[in-house]
């Protein structure tokens, strides 16, 4: 197996996802790069492949990674809930309309995400599903829990391998 050549920017988004920040910013040039490999010249084989890893890599992994740290780290209570109550519908709108233009079904990824997080956060912050803070509020897709799919995603990280 050869580099995984979104190593470098995945990187800097799992980087501050476990230092407790929001991979979203980072992550925007994952998702780039891999939806513009998309529309030109990743239409299938290998290219592809690693490009929709590279989706899942920031939408889901990233995301989880930040959730976990954040969730036992010192902070909790209000506190926390108020941070991934602002960082998670901001990954959902700024990353998850990327995935419907080159095609992929943007609820199969909120459901992985959902998979990775949901009971973590529902534990970490249960009365969230009723807090309004300003203009953020717990989003329907998460809380629903979405109805159980057929979709599949790689969730792991492509090993960097030099051949």
């Amino acid at each position: 197996m050869g580099r995984w050549h979104y190593r470098k920017s995945f990187d800097r988004s799992w980087e501050r996802a476990g230092d407790g920040k929001s991979p979203t910013s980072a992550c925007a040039g994952v998702v780039g790069r891999a939806v513009g490999m998309l529309k030109t010249s990743a239409t299938d084989g290998q290219p592809k492949a690693d490009a929709l890893t590279a989706l899942n890599a920031c939408y889901v992994l990233a995301m989880e990674r930040y959730v976990d740290t954040r969730i036992s780290s010192d902070s909790q209570g209000l506190e926390l809930c108020i941070d991934l109550l602002k960082a998670l519908p901001v990954h959902h709108r700024s990353l998850g309309g990327f995935l419907e233009n080159v095609g992929e079904n943007r609820a199969a990824y909120d459901r992985g995400l959902n998979d990775q997080i949901g009971n973590k956060v529902r534990a970490a912050c249960p009365d969230a599903a009723t807090v309004r803070l300003g203009a953020y509020a717990y989003f329907a897709w998460f809380h629903a829990g979405f109805a159980k799919t057929d979709h599949k995603v790689n969730n792991s990280i492509p090993a960097d391998e030099d051949s």
